[in-house]
């Protein structure tokens, strides 16, 4: 099971969403790419992505891989690194 498969993580990410990010257009943009990551779109889907989070730290996946995200990128580095 995917943790976006799970509602109370699914609940959880977009209250932290919510908390974080107060302007709507941002935050609309930041739910968008949730589904980037959750669909592996983009550079999030490559093949290397898919092994190296197998390996990788959170952090340094999200440097490597999360660059095609800009809002949710940051944001990630930023609660995984608390």
């Amino acid at each position: 099971q995917q943790p976006y498969d799970d509602q109370e993580v699914a609940n959880g990410t977009r209250a932290a969403f919510r908390r974080l990010i107060l302007d709507p257009p941002i935050s609309s943009t930041v739910r968008n790419e949730i589904g980037m990551f959750a669909s592996r779109e983009g550079s999030m889907g490559e093949v290397e992505a898919l092994c190296d989070k197998a390996t990788l730290t959170p952090i340094k996946w999200w440097i490597v891989y999360g660059h095609n995200v800009k809002f949710k990128q940051p944001i990630a580095i930023k609660l995984l690194s608390q």
